[in-house]
């Protein structure tokens, strides 16, 4: 006999039938509330088959058709008769038809496309729309972390309580005397006392989102104060499970209680730590139970106040990271021990010794043992130190390396680089990329532009070594003097490395106003339309101000235009006739190419570039009004010969045989 669906779940739980649930057209939404209802389940003595989920209207009509006994004994026979019942008495309501454009918004990928693109507000509006939106944009809000209070709003508002401190100070002055004084200390707490539904509904909700954690501390004990609400809280489970990348600017000097620590697990694998206060023991006990924390990190960024007390807890900490990959640290004056430590990982690819502060490396390296495996997986390296150091650095043989960078801030003579280069062609037979740079602070312009001898000048033989590795694919080098070479030089350098990709011959030399003799005027660019096809960056310093335009005879001579160069480094060089240099340019180069001017060889940029920052600016304007003129002619005259063809073809055709 059917029942109403109200009185469905006490009589199923008292009887314990076998049964097949059937709403009315009425009670429709009396089933949706029905959290029991919600899948196919099986208890003993019942069953209860739900035909679809609750989506798009489309709900279950089911009949009761058991018998209310409840010592029915089921065999064969009754349970075909059953399921027969069940076929029979089972209406399946069709799915309503879904407009197309409904259909599109409920991709997911379409879905993911506007929450990457919406700002914090919106996404928190679009989380409130559906389910399937609120997925996609919680995914996207909680992908990112910057603010611990984000963490906690969860669990409610985080609100100050003051309270007052009083203790007795003791004072030896003309006479002993005592007196007592109030401290007023600020600490955070919730608003409300948190349930275990709130913590149930942070961990399975929003904390296995979280992918990245970047914070900078700035006030200490609110800090403390709301990790110490988390570690409260949360169980002997990872606090953010999914976490992957943590930032962290600024240690509180807490050892082992570093807030930090409350995130860190052992499927973190990218940590960034910031420290640029003074050192304390405290941070070196950091710094080695990085090892513990995070054991299984790929990439370390650790840019922290190069005092040599933090090194042996540094060794201890990487030497323990066999799954490290990449390493980022701040330059310390003795490198020795910490490179004698990290040649022998097996795993790691990338290391950059770099800081922000123009600090180098001012010792040479010595190696503790000359036979151990020398960075073995070794790709790219970047360091901070003389080019004498760093032939030092590069002395053995480092089979896997292909792209050097050294960043030095004094002046560095010819003999230098030359060695240098020897250096990086003996023991690095697979580079590609080598970048040679000069980083200065503004300040000390004026002692930097003292006059050098033009002995100092890089010349085609400072280059030779190198010249010999044609796989070369990008080669950057900066110097105070414009490189003393001419035209044949040039053809000599494009030849050799016929697979280049991105080359800089000091285009922006600093000391433009000393006299020198710039042998390359504008034709120094064609050598590289021949021999180097695949260019896409080209930065030379030239004389074009007094130089003659290449001819046309000499533009035609050449196989094509550059195809695929996007960038043409002209740095401090001198310039006239802006119009006819940007005509000439557009014979060259391809629409998309830009002209870039200036110097980068100091951080903060001034007025020392003269007049030809101006002129080469508007050189680049012309240059892409008449690159996008010739595209436009060369697809109408496209056009029009298509056409022409078309109007042969068909005359041919019309003739008779």
């Amino acid at each position: 006999m059917p029942y109403h669906v109200t009185e469905l779940y006490k009589h199923v739980m008292k009887k314990r039938l076998l049964v097949l649930v059937q709403a009315k057209k009425e009670t429709k939404e009396c089933l949706r509330s029905w959290g029991w209802l919600s899948s196919l389940t099986f208890v003993p003595s019942m069953y209860i088959f739900l035909l679809c989920p609750v989506c798009y209207v489309n709900y279950a009509m089911v009949t009761l058709c058991a018998s209310t006994s409840t010592t029915h004994q089921r065999t064969p026979a009754s349970n075909s008769r059953l399921m027969a019942a069940v076929a029979e008495n089972t209406i399946d309501i069709a799915e309503p038809p879904v407009p197309a454009t409904r259909r599109a918004f409920e991709a997911n990928e379409i879905k993911d496309r506007i929450s990457r693109n919406c700002d914090r507000k919106s996404l928190r509006n679009l989380a409130m729309v559906d389910r399937q939106w609120s997925e996609a944009a919680l995914d996207v809000l909680w992908y990112e972390v910057t603010n611990l209070e984000d963490l906690l709003r969860p669990f409610g508002p985080v609100i100050p309580i003051s309270s007052t401190r009083e203790f007795q100070v003791t004072t030896f002055n003309s006479t002993f005397a005592r007196e007592r004084r109030r401290v007023v200390q600020i600490t955070y707490e919730l608003s409300e006392l948190p349930t275990h539904r709130h913590w149930l509904r942070f961990r399975h909700l929003y904390a296995p989102r979280v992918r990245v954690l970047r914070f900078k501390l700035v006030d200490t004990p609110k800090t403390q104060s709301l990790v110490n609400i988390l570690r409260q809280m949360h169980s002997f489970e990872r606090l953010l499970p999914n976490l992957r990348v943590i930032h962290w600017d600024t240690l509180c000097g807490n050892g082992l209680l570093e807030p930090m620590f409350a995130f860190a697990h052992d499927d973190v694998q990218e940590l960034n730590l910031t420290d640029t206060q003074e050192h304390c023991p405290a941070k070196s006990i950091t710094c080695e139970a990085i090892l513990t924390r995070m054991p299984r990190l790929t990439k370390l960024t650790l840019n922290v106040e190069p005092d040599v007390k933090y090194i042996p807890s540094l060794t201890s900490a990487m030497k323990g990271l066999p799954f490290l990959q990449s390493l980022t640290i701040s330059p310390f004056s003795n490198m020795s021990e910490i490179v004698s430590c990290l040649s022998g990982l097996q795993n790691l690819k990338e290391l950059h010794v770099l800081s922000r502060n123009q600090l180098i490396i001012s010792s040479p390296f010595s190696l503790h043992n000359s036979s151990s495996p020398y960075f073995s997986a070794l790709e790219r390296i970047t360091l901070s130190c003389t080019y004498q150091i760093a032939s030092g650095f590069l002395c053995r043989e480092i089979p896997s390396l292909m792209a050097i960078r050294v960043v030095t801030s004094i002046r560095e003579q010819p003999s230098n680089v030359r060695s240098l280069l020897c250096t990086i062609s003996a023991s690095c037979p697979r580079v590609t990329q080598i970048s040679l740079e000069i980083k200065h602070n503004a300040i000390n312009l004026s002692a930097l532009r003292a006059p050098l001898s033009p002995e100092s000048a890089l010349t085609l033989e400072v280059l030779s070594p190198i010249l010999q590795r044609s796989s070369i694919r990008s080669f950057s080098v900066q110097h105070p003097l414009p490189f003393d070479v001419g035209l044949g030089e040039v053809k000599t350098i494009a030849s050799s490395w016929p697979h280049l990709k991105s080359l800089s011959l000091a285009c922006d030399p600093y000391l433009v106003e000393q006299p020198t003799s710039c042998k390359l005027g504008l034709d120094a660019f064609l050598p590289f339309i021949r021999y180097c096809p695949n260019i896409e960056e080209l930065g030379l310093f030239i004389n074009a101000k007094s130089s003659a335009i290449p001819s046309n005879e000499d533009i035609d001579a050449l196989p094509l235009s550059f195809t695929k160069l996007q960038i043409l480094s002209v740095g401090t060089s001198a310039i006239q006739y802006e119009e006819a240099i940007a005509q000439f340019l557009s014979f060259i180069c391809t629409q998309g190419c830009v002209i870039k001017q200036g110097a980068n060889w100091f951080e903060q940029s001034g007025q020392h570039f003269g007049e030809s920052a101006e002129k080469w600016m508007e050189v680049d304007r012309l240059l892409r009004n008449l690159l996008a003129v010739r595209a436009w002619y060369e697809r109408r005259y496209e056009r029009k010969l298509v056409s022409e063809i078309r109007k042969v073809r068909e005359t041919l055709y019309d003739q008779p045989k």
